[in-house]
């Protein structure tokens, strides 16, 4: 075989494998970006409602709440819901303290501390 013809195998067999290799990881992340909402069925998600005059704090279904950011959310802006009390567009996810049971919106304990810590008694489950 000539080194013209050796060359050209070459090159047409690393274009095959690249090729074969983006299709992989293309399909690969089109069907996990499918499906990844489909783990949060039956699962639930604390919201709290940011209205002075609701505050109401209550559970909804966590697979409707990511399929809804995922229609709704555009960058860094989190969209508030509809709050199923007052039905205003004020309702945020947030946590429920396992230890003194408050509903608090994440990150609102300290700026440094863990996303999760209770502002009321410290509590913080990622550190235990």
């Amino acid at each position: 075989m000539e080194a013209t013809t050796k060359k050209q195998l070459k090159i047409a067999i690393s274009i095959v494998c690249f090729g074969l290799a983006v299709g992989i990881l293309y399909f690969s992340y089109a069907g996990s970006r499918g499906s990844g909402i489909e783990q949060f069925t039956g699962k639930t998600v604390w919201m709290k409602c940011s209205n002075p005059d609701c505050g109401a704090e209550y559970e909804t279904d966590k697979k409707g709440y990511f399929k809804y950011m995922q229609e709704h959310q555009t960058g860094l802006i989190v969209p508030a819901m509809s709050c199923k009390e007052c039905k205003q567009e004020s309702s945020y996810r947030a946590i429920k303290c396992s230890k003194c049971g408050l509903v608090f919106y994440e990150g609102s304990a300290q700026v440094n501390g863990p996303h999760d810590q209770c502002p009321k008694c410290g509590y913080s489950a990622t550190r235990q």
